[in-house]
């Protein structure tokens, strides 16, 4: 009976710390903070998207991305959510993307992965396994953005 009871308590531990390893997508909560902000996903402008993620496919086809465009309602201006599997695929693609890159601004190039994740956090352009690129022209409207992505915990 003890031997079985180690035994459960055992798997059960293995299970809880695999949970706790296991990257958690951060795309949910970044939606929502985004639609408390007047945005909605926007199924039309995906195509212009399509750019992207053929590059990202190109680059590493082992890469799994999944695109959301959300926009603000009423206006123009647009953010282009891409959903990694982790944060070091959402790295690399940043570093093998002179696409990404054009849009990324404020985020210098470093030779240590965590930092440049850190770099895209701080600026605003990145939240857990989730790169947000800022598709407007409007200087106001890409700050508006940047902090909707700082505020998320």
């Amino acid at each position: 009976m003890k031997n079985t009871l180690i035994k459960v308590f055992s798997l059960l531990l293995v299970l809880v710390f695999g949970l706790f390893l296991t990257a958690c997508s951060k795309y949910s909560v970044l939606e929502k903070a985004f639609k408390n902000k007047g945005y909605s996903v926007n199924e039309t402008l995906a195509e212009q998207s399509k750019k992207i993620e053929e590059e990202l496919k190109e680059n590493d086809k082992d890469m799994v991305v999944k695109l959301h465009l959300l926009t603000k309602d009423g206006s123009l201006s647009s953010a282009l959510i891409i959903e990694f599997n982790s944060t070091e695929d959402m790295v690399k693609a940043y570093e093998d993307s002179e696409t990404i890159k054009g849009f990324v601004k404020d985020v210098k190039n470093n030779e240590d992965a965590q930092k440049v994740y850190e770099a895209l956090q701080d600026s605003g352009y990145a939240k857990g396994n989730c790169l947000v690129i800022p598709l407007s022209i409007v200087p106001s409207t890409v700050s508006e953005i940047k902090e909707i992505v700082r505020s998320v915990k």
